[in-house]
Formats: structure tokens, C-alpha cells, sequence
């Protein structure tokens, strides 16, 4: 390869790298899942060997990968891995870390960035606008679940369906936004502001499966797939829930009021 083409290349990583650090989303310090690596430079000739760590979550499906990976170097002790999703048929996509040499001058890489930052689930839109708190703990739990640690996930998941029912408690429950609340045992919770079997139900069964997880040793043992089963049910039908809600206090009270006498229902 000519020293011309050579140039052109490293400006264009070198560039790419800049743009990278513009996004705040990926900076560092973000939870990363990791796995080490030792590579050479694939555009430098009779370089050294470099160890560092790679991302071994995929970003765009979430799935634990071993990530094919290519690292280059684009000067000023800068150097990016280039990874691949393996997971063929289903996702094959690239993503991204920047490294700065160590400081010692030795062979161990210090990872800065990530792109696109980690995988998050996407909760549907009227969960996520009432109650950011359950989204947060949702992905927590998500990303527990990605890495087959199934006790942790059972309870962030358990987690994220309290903030969830708090929140909507104190949205259109009339409840208070106090201590009083914050400190009420889930299942209170459940029998106060769950009005639908099936909701209580499923919030039940996702508490009763993290409550589990949490006990040593467990009480019983428990199939989280099961889990998983009760917690889409659930958010299924808080979303609706809340969906309801919204719709009825747009609703013009003259519509409303066909609800609220008998008589105005004739036609």
C-alpha cells in the first residue's frame, strides 16, 4: 500500500474517531461487559502487540457475542477496534471502541468510547413517558438477563414493575408522592391500585418470581422463562392502562357525561 493511501486512511480513522467522541451517549464510563483481547494493528507493519478489552454485548441486538475484531491505529497513541455481531441471520452488525495507549508505554490499551452505545430495549412509549425510574431499572434488568444472569434479572425486573405501579399510582390513583408510598410494600400496592385481575395477577407473579431470586437459598425454584411470560403480560396491559387513561381526560366533557347518566344514553 502506497504512503499516499496510507495517509488518506488514517485521516479517515482519524476523523471517525473525532466524530465518535462528539457523542455523548457513548463517553466513558457507561456499563460495559468485556472481553480481552491482544491484536496488532492491521495498518502498521512489524508493530507490537496490543492487549485491551472489547465490548461482548452487541449494541444493535443486545445478544452476549464474541465479536470479530480488527484493531488500527490512527495516531498520537489513538486506536479503534473495528467489531462484527457473528450472529449470523439475525444481526452481522458493526460497532466500535476507541483506545488511547497507556501512559507506562506498555502494551495494554485503556478503552475510551463505544458506538452505538449499549443495548436498550425499547418499553412501549406511554410506560416510558409515566415512569422513566422503571424504564431505567427495566434495562438494568435487561442487560442481567443478556448476560444469563437470571437471579439478578428476576429482581430488577421485580424492581421495575414497583417503580412502574407507584408511578402510575401517584399519576392517576391520586396517591401521594411521600415516604408513605415509597416505603409500601409492593403487594399493598398491587391490591390498592391494580383494579383488573389480570394485571394483578401478572404483577403478582413477576413480584412473588423476584422475591424468590432473592432468597438464599431460594425458596423454590423457579423457571424464568415463566417470568418473562408474566412481565410481558403486565406491561401489556399497563400500557393499555394508561393509554385508557390518557384518551379519558382529553375526552370532551360533554362525551364523558353520556357515561355519567343513564338517561343521556338513550341515543
Amino acid at each position: 500500500m502506497s504512503n499516499r493511501s496510507n495517509y488518506v486512511n488514517n485521516s479517515l480513522l482519524l476523523l471517525f474517531v473525532e466524530v465518535i467522541m462528539l457523542l455523548p451517549k457513548i463517553r466513558k464510563g457507561i456499563a460495559m461487559q468485556s472481553a480481552s483481547r491482544t491484536l496488532s494493528p492491521q495498518n502498521t507493519h512489524g508493530s507490537k502487540s496490543y492487549s485491551f478489552v472489547v465490548p461482548n454485548i452487541c449494541p444493535h441486538c443486545g445478544k452476549l457475542v464474541e465479536a470479530k475484531t480488527s484493531l488500527y491505529s490512527v495516531g498520537n497513541d489513538v486506536f479503534v477496534a473495528f467489531l462484527n455481531c457473528p450472529e449470523y441471520g439475525e444481526c452481522r452488525k458493526a460497532f466500535f471502541a476507541v483506545y488511547l495507549a497507556s501512559a507506562d508505554d506498555s502494551n495494554s490499551l485503556q478503552f475510551m468510547y463505544m458506538y452505538p452505545g449499549p443495548y436498550q430495549t425499547e418499553l412501549p412509549e406511554h410506560i416510558r413517558n409515566l415512569s422513566p425510574r422503571c424504564v431505567e431499572l427495566y434495562n438494568q434488568a435487561k442487560a442481567a438477563e443478556n448476560l444469563k444472569h437470571f437471579d439478578l434479572a428476576a429482581c430488577g425486573y421485580r424492581n421495575a414493575i414497583e417503580a412502574l405501579v407507584k408511578d402510575f399510582a401517584i399519576k392517576y390513583k391520586d396517591a401521594a408522592s411521600d415516604e408513605k408510598l415509597l416505603r409500601k410494600p409492593l403487594q399493598n400496592c398491587i391490591n390498592e391500585y391494580l383494579d383488573n385481575l389480570d394485571e394483578a395477577v401478572s404483577a403478582y407473579m413477576v413480584k412473588e418470581f423476584g422475591n424468590n431470586a432473592t432468597h438464599y437459598p431460594q425458596l423454590e425454584q423457579f423457571d424464568f422463562t415463566e417470568q418473562m411470560n408474566y412481565l410481558d403480560i403486565f406491561l401489556s396491559y399497563m400500557s393499555n392502562k394508561i393509554k385508557t387513561h390518557d384518551i379519558a381526560i382529553t375526552l370532551p366533557q360533554k362525551h364523558l357525561q353520556k357515561f355519567a347518566s343513564p338517561a343521556s344514553q338513550a341515543d
